[in-house]
């Protein structure tokens, strides 16, 4: 039992089926382009993985991030990760295969804190 809940830049999930669905489907692109750069990287391509993170980045929900001062520390520091890794964990964690709790949320009985920002 918890007394307290805290959810920091949390989701509970997706209701809606179809939209679970289509989730799931760009879900398993991502994956799969992730393990095409991988695959690249391992034949040498290692500019593939900075154009994908280009690419990701330039998406609507973040905004000018790419125009940011930080943006090439940012780079930076993804380009250390590991695409393979990456693309199972956008499918293992996919909004769009995990179950929603949005009934708990209901009926959560403890006092409970969502804390999101502005660009969350």
């Amino acid at each position: 039992r918890f007394s307290h809940v805290c959810v920091l830049c949390g989701h509970p999930g997706l209701e809606d089926e179809e939209e679970r669905g289509e989730r799931w489907r760009r879900d398993e692109e991502r994956r799969d382009e992730l393990r095409a750069v991988a695959a690249a990287m391992q034949q040498g391509d290692q500019g593939v993985w900075e154009a994908w993170l280009r690419r990701w980045y330039s998406q609507k929900l973040f905004g000018d991030i790419a125009g940011s001062d930080g943006f090439d520390e940012l780079l930076r520091r993804r380009r250390k990760g590991r695409p393979a890794e990456l693309a199972e964990v956008v499918t293992g964690h996919s909004a769009g295969r995990l179950p929603h709790v949005w009934d708990w949320v209901r009926s959560c009985r403890v006092p409970a804190l969502y804390v999101a920002g502005e660009k969350d």
